[in-house]
C-alpha cells in the first residue's frame, strides 16, 4: 500500500511539474544548476526528527509527541523573473490515503535564501494560507500510532508573483489555482515520520 500512497505522491510532484511548465528531470542527478531546496536537518527521503512533528492531539488519538518546529531550508539557483516564494507541505498518505495538507505559505520575498529552524512555526514571517486543520503556519506531522512511513513533501515555487499580490487564507487548492501559469520554478524534499 505504501508503494502505491507514494506512487501517488510522485505523480502529485509531476503534476506540479507539469503546472510550472518545466519538464520533469529524467532519472538520475538533477542539472548542477538546478533550482534546488535542501534542509541542514534531513535528507531527502530522510527521517524527519521528532522535534518537527505537532504537538496537538492525533485524530487517532495520544499526543503527536513533537514540538512543531519547522525544519530549517535553504534554496538556491532561484530562476529569473522571481518576485516572490511559497512553501506547500503534503502528506498523501494522510486522511487514509485521500492526503492532509500541512503547510500554505507564500508572498515570501524574492531575496530570501533561507528559513531558519523554527521560522516558519510562527506568523509574519510570510503570508499564510489555510492547511486542512484550518492553521495559517507549519504544522507537522502526526499519523496515527503503528501507521507505516507517511511521506511528507514540501515543496518551494518560485513565482512571479508579487509578494503582497495574493490574500490571505487560501487552501492548497485555492492557491495552486491562482499561481497556474505563473510558476518560474518548484523544488522539493521529502521527509519520512511514523510514530
Amino acid at each position: 500500500m505504501m508503494i502505491l500512497r507514494y506512487g501517488i505522491a510522485a505523480g502529485l510532484a509531476l503534476s506540479v511539474g507539469l503546472l510550472a511548465g518545466t519538464p520533469a528531470e529524467a532519472a538520475g542527478k538533477p542539472k548542477k544548476d538546478a533550482f534546488a531546496l535542501t534542509s541542514a536537518d534531513f535528507k531527502d527521503n530522510g527521517v524527519l526528527a521528532t522535534q518537527y512533528a505537532n504537538t496537538g492531539a492525533a485524530s487517532s488519538g495520544g499526543e503527536c509527541g513533537g514540538k512543531n518546529v519547522s525544519p530549517q531550508l535553504s534554496w538556491k539557483n532561484v530562476p529569473a523573473g522571481t518576485k516572490s516564494f511559497a512553501f506547500l507541505m503534503l502528506d498523501p498518505d494522510g486522511a487514509g490515503g485521500m492526503g492532509v495538507s500541512h503547510w500554505v505559505a507564500y508572498g515570501i520575498p524574492a531575496g530570501k535564501t533561507a528559513a531558519a529552524r523554527g521560522e516558519m512555526s510562527k506568523a509574519g514571517q510570510f503570508v499564510g494560507g489555510k492547511n486542512t486543520r484550518g492553521m495559517d503556519v507549519y504544522m507537522g506531522p502526526c499519523p496515527p500510532v503503528g501507521d507505516p512511513w507517511h511521506h511528507y513533501i514540501i515543496q518551494l515555487f518560485a513565482l512571479d508573483v508579487a509578494p503582497n499580490e495574493l490574500p490571505p487564507g487560501l487552501t492548497r487548492d485555492d492557491f495552486l489555482a491562482k499561481v497556474k501559469g505563473k510558476v518560474k520554478g518548484e523544488a522539493s524534499l521529502v521527509g519520512r515520520y511514523t510514530r
